[in-house]
């Protein structure tokens, strides 16, 4: 990558990151108490990773925080 895509890769994460803080933990919590609950093989295979892998972006996404 040259320095302007680099930028450019900069520039979008700084967009996104409010974003993602603000309706990840959202997302993590209607998982959590819908009707089953979070089914975690189902939720695992949506996200594309293992059940281990995705307790642990669960737990991170639920965590996150942007200053208001």
């Amino acid at each position: 990558m040259n320095e302007g895509e680099l930028a450019l890769v900069l520039r979008a994460s700084d967009e996104l990151e409010p974003i993602v803080a603000t309706h990840a933990p959202l997302a993590v919590r209607a998982l959590a108490h819908g009707e089953r609950g979070v089914r975690m093989p189902a939720t695992a295979q949506d996200l594309g990773l293992t059940e281990q892998a995705a307790r642990a972006r669960l737990l991170h996404c639920d965590h996150l925080t942007w200053p208001r």
